[in-house]
């Protein structure tokens, strides 16, 4: 199954375990596991009742954990190669930290990446590019309200010409104030790939 299929083509055929294993290409205890990592069943086996499966859901499982399994390994990958580079750019100085020990260098990566996760996962961490989103709309709306800000003075509150002007000009100052503050926020997260704690982004 080198190749992609569209797992809707196969929704509703249902399939037993032998079948199944048979479309993937796996021993029938692997397929048990990927029941047990949360594969979908159609019909639960029990009292001589074989497993029976939805081969387009289970599909679609399927490609999940693959890509999952992608993802991880390139935040472990993108992870090793940021501490190799440092170490470089150091000159060398900075590998004294693991003994100049890259396995030693790889698991305390891989331990940082499954902390990140924990972390966003209970809402304490948040992706840099989720915080520039984020940093990002609140600008534009306070802008836009900004801009509509002395239409509604001269309409409704009756201000004259001359001071709808000055009002106009303050705006524009002000919005290039807050560009360039919020511009030198951003830059303090250079890399999406990192995250940023809630403690930071206050």
């Amino acid at each position: 199954m080198s190749d992609r299929v569209d797992p809707a083509k196969y929704d509703g055929l249902i399939v037993n375990r032998q079948e199944l294993s048979d479309i993937f290409g796996v021993s029938l205890p692997t397929i048990d596991r990927y029941r047990s990592d949360g594969m979908p069943a159609k019909t639960i086996g029990d009292k001589g009742q074989s497993y029976e499966y939805d081969a387009g859901e289970c599909l679609r499982w399927w490609y999940g954990q693959k890509d999952l399994a992608a993802e991880k390994e390139a935040e472990r990958q993108s992870a090793i190669a940021n501490l190799q580079a440092s170490l470089d750019l150091d000159g060398g100085s900075g590998r004294e930290e693991f003994g100049g020990n890259y396995r030693v260098a790889q698991e305390y990566f891989d331990a940082e990446i499954k902390r990140n996760r924990v972390e966003q996962e209970r809402g304490s961490l948040r992706r840099a590019d989720e915080v520039r989103a984020v940093m990002e709309g609140v600008f534009k709306t306070l802008s836009d309200s900004l801009q509509s800000l002395p239409d509604h003075l001269e309409r409704e509150c009756g201000l004259p010409a001359d001071a709808v002007d000055d009002v106009e000009q303050a705006i524009t100052r002000f919005q290039g104030m807050i560009v360039e503050e919020l511009r030198r926020y951003l830059e303090r997260f250079p890399d999406q790939q990192n995250g940023v704690g809630l403690s930071d982004a206050a």
